[in-house]
C-alpha cells in the first residue's frame, strides 16, 4: 500500500511536469513561430523590390520548415496566367513556367483559393509539370501548396516542397498560412509601387517627349512665321509697286502687263490664305464629312485638265490613264479635289522642264479591305533622303523646295496627309535616284455615307 501511494504521487509529479513540459514546448513552438514571423515581416518592410521579396519569403520559408524546395507563382494581369517568378533553392527550369487558372495544382489553389497538400507529389491527380520541372520530383516528395492573398483576392500561390513524407500538422499549416497572408500582402503592394512607379516612368516619357515636341512645334512656328512673313511681304510689295506705276499712267501696252501682273500676285496671295484656312478648317472644323458618291476617275480627269496649260508652259507631259473600272468612293468632294489637286501641282512643280508626270488609279486589296490607289508619279530628281521622314510635317519644306525657288509655305502635304485619314485611308512617298518620286494615296471604297470618317485606322 505504501509502494502504491508512493507510486501514485510519483505518477502525479510526472504528469505534471509531462504536462509542464508541453505546454513549456508549445510556448517554446510558439514563440519561434513568431520570432519567425517577425522576422520575415522585417525583413520583407526593408526589401526594396518585387524580386527581392520574392527571394525573401522563398528563403525564409525553406530555413523554418526545413523544406527541400519553395516556390512562389503569381498571378499576372494582362495574361490571367499564373507565372513561376522564383524557386529556393534557385532552379532556371522552373523559373517562368505558366498554368492557366484551375490547370494543375497551382491552378486549382488559385482558382478555389484554399491549402492543397499533395502527400505523394509524384502521383498526385492534379500534378501538371512539363518535362523540364521533372527534377523537382526528385527532391519532393510532400508539397503543400498555399494562396497568397491581399485581402480577398488570391495574388499567387506558394507551395513548400519537403524531401520525405511528411504529415502537416495544424501548427504548421496555421504557421505556414501566417507566412502566405504576410508575403501575399508584401507581394502586392509591392506590385501597385512597381505599377505606379512605371506609371511615373512612362509619363515622365511622355512629358518629355511633349516638351521635345513643344520645342519642334515652336520652332516650326518660327519657320512658318518667317515663311509666311516672306511670302506675304513679297506679293505686298509688289502689288504695291505695280500700283504706283499704273498711277503713274503708263501706256496701254504697260497697263495690260502690270495688271497681269498684279492678278498673279493676287492669286498668289488667295493660294496663301487658302492653305492657311485650309490648315485651321482641318483643326477645327471637325464636323462629319460632306460624304457623297464620287467618281474618282472623273474627279482626276478634271483635276489634270486644270494643271494641263501649267505643264504645257514648262513644256511637261502631263498623263493621266483613265480607268472606267474604277468603283465609286464615299467622300467629301471639295477635300478631295483639295487632295488631288495639291499632289498634281506639286509633281508638275519639282518636275523637271521637258520631264513627265503620270497620273494613274486602280483597285487593291490591304488591310483586310479595297481600296482605291491613285499614284501621282514625276521623274524629277529624287527627295532626299532625310527629308522623306518629314514630307508630311507641317510648315515643313524639303531641301528641294528651298534650292528650287518655288513659293510654299510647306503646308500642302501636311493638307493631303489629314485629308487622306480623315477619309480612314493613308498616304505614302517613294522617291528613288533615275525613278522619279511616286505618291500614293489609298483610300476604302467601304467608307460608309453616314456618320464621320474622322476616326483613321492608325
Amino acid at each position: 500500500q505504501e509502494h502504491a501511494e508512493l507510486l501514485s504521487a510519483f505518477a502525479g509529479q510526472a504528469a505534471m511536469a509531462l504536462e509542464n513540459a508541453r505546454l513549456f514546448e508549445a510556448a517554446r513552438r510558439q514563440a519561434a513561430e513568431l520570432g519567425a514571423l517577425l522576422d520575415i515581416s522585417s525583413a520583407l518592410r526593408a526589401a526594396r523590390s518585387m524580386d527581392e521579396i520574392i527571394h525573401l519569403v522563398l528563403e525564409k520559408t525553406t530555413e523554418i520548415m526545413g523544406a527541400a524546395a519553395c516556390g512562389l507563382f503569381l498571378l499576372e494581369a494582362e495574361s490571367g496566367e499564373l507565372v513561376s517568378r522564383g524557386w529556393y533553392p534557385p532552379d532556371v527550369l522552373l523559373t517562368g513556367l505558366r498554368c492557366a487558372l484551375g490547370e494543375g495544382i497551382t491552378g486549382y489553389v488559385a482558382q478555389q483559393g484554399e491549402v492543397y497538400v499533395a502527400q505523394d507529389l509524384a502521383s498526385d491527380s492534379l500534378l501538371k509539370i512539363p518535362p523540364m520541372g521533372r527534377g523537382l520530383l526528385e527532391r519532393v516528395r510532400t508539397q503543400i501548396s498555399l494562396p497568397l492573398r491581399s485581402g480577398e483576392q488570391v495574388v499567387g500561390v506558394l507551395h513548400v516542397g519537403m524531401r520525405e513524407n511528411h504529415n502537416f500538422s495544424s501548427q504548421e499549416v496555421q504557421l505556414l498560412m501566417a507566412v502566405a497572408e504576410i508575403a501575399g500582402n508584401a507581394l502586392h503592394r509591392a506590385a501597385v509601387m512597381e505599377t505606379l512607379e512605371a506609371r511615373v516612368r512612362a509619363r515622365t516619357r511622355e512629358l518629355e517627349l511633349a516638351n521635345l515636341r513643344l520645342q519642334e512645334l515652336d520652332r516650326l512656328k518660327s519657320d512658318f512665321l518667317s515663311n509666311v512673313s516672306h511670302e506675304l511681304r513679297t506679293p505686298i510689295t509688289n502689288i504695291l509697286l505695280y500700283l504706283d506705276l499704273l498711277a503713274q499712267d503708263p501706256g496701254k501696252e504697260r497697263r495690260g502687263q502690270y495688271i497681269e501682273v498684279l492678278q498673279n500676285e493676287a492669286r498668289r496671295l488667295a493660294g496663301l490664305i487658302e492653305d492657311l484656312l485650309g490648315v485651321s478648317r482641318l483643326d477645327h472644323a471637325r464636323a462629319p464629312l460632306a460624304l457623297e458618291d464620287l467618281d474618282l476617275d472623273d474627279l482626276l480627269d478634271e483635276v489634270v485638265q486644270a494643271f494641263s496649260d501649267r505643264a504645257r508652259t514648262r513644256q511637261i507631259r502631263l498623263q493621266y490613264e483613265r480607268n472606267r473600272q474604277l468603283p465609286v468612293v464615299g467622300a467629301d468632294q471639295e477635300q478631295m479635289l483639295k487632295l488631288l489637286a495639291n499632289l498634281v501641282a506639286n509633281a508638275v512643280t519639282y518636275a523637271p522642264r521637258g520631264g513627265e508626270v503620270r497620273v494613274r488609279s486602280w483597285v487593291e486589296h490591304a488591310r483586310g479591305h479595297r481600296y482605291v490607289v491613285v499614284e501621282v508619279h514625276n521623274d524629277g530628281p529624287s527627295i532626299p533622303a532625310e527629308d522623306l521622314p518629314h514630307l508630311f510635317e507641317r510648315f515643313y519644306r524639303g531641301k528641294a523646295g528651298r534650292e528650287s525657288g518655288e513659293r510654299g509655305t510647306g503646308l500642302g502635304l501636311a493638307i493631303c496627309k489629314e485629308i487622306v485619314e480623315r477619309h480612314r485611308g493613308w498616304i505614302e512617298v517613294d522617291s528613288r535616284e533615275g525613278e522619279g518620286t511616286r505618291f500614293k494615296v489609298w483610300l476604302p471604297t467601304e467608307l460608309p455615307l453616314s456618320g464621320t470618317a474622322d476616326q483613321t485606322d492608325g
